[in-house]
């Protein structure tokens, strides 16, 4: 259980890089910006 709890604290951290900057303290409003552009440039979003 410990090793899969660290491979998600992992994982988020990793994602909240590339979203968010700061991987232990990421920025919600560069999350939504990084996601809304990830939707429009899928076409998921207009």
């Amino acid at each position: 259980m410990q090793k899969a709890l660290a491979q998600v604290d992992q994982f988020e951290a990793g994602r909240n890089r590339v979203f968010g900057g700061d991987p232990k303290e990421p920025d919600p409003a560069a999350q939504r910006t990084q996601v809304k552009k990830f939707a429009k440039d899928g076409k998921l979003i207009q």
